[in-house]
């Protein structure tokens, strides 16, 4: 009757180490597929991060080019006023034309 006893809770040890194996491999799987989807999505915002970065740089260039321009109209505006300062003592004031 003892061997009967320790036979049974043998096989019972045998079939709960067995549950807990294949319990532990459906969790593992179910949380590598999660895992997976986590890092499809942390992919996806790196994506959408470089997205933003090279936004960002475009704005950069487009700043810098607009700071060009401003500093280029600044420049001429002060070349075209010393021309007509220079044109108006050259040629003087003009006369109004009265009818």
């Amino acid at each position: 009757m003892e061997w009967t006893v320790i036979s049974l809770g043998l096989s019972y040890l045998g079939v709960s180490i067995a549950f807990m194996g294949l319990m532990s491999r459906m969790v593992r799987s179910q949380f590598e597929g999660i895992n997976r989807r986590f890092e499809a999505i942390d992919q996806r915002f790196e994506a959408i991060d470089q997205r933003f970065e090279t936004i960002g740089k475009r704005f950069d260039r487009v700043e810098d080019k607009i700071d060009d321009l401003a500093r280029d109209h600044q420049s001429l505006a002060r070349e075209l006023s010393e021309f007509r300062g220079e044109m108006r003592g050259r040629l003087g004031d003009p006369q109004s034309v009265t009818s």
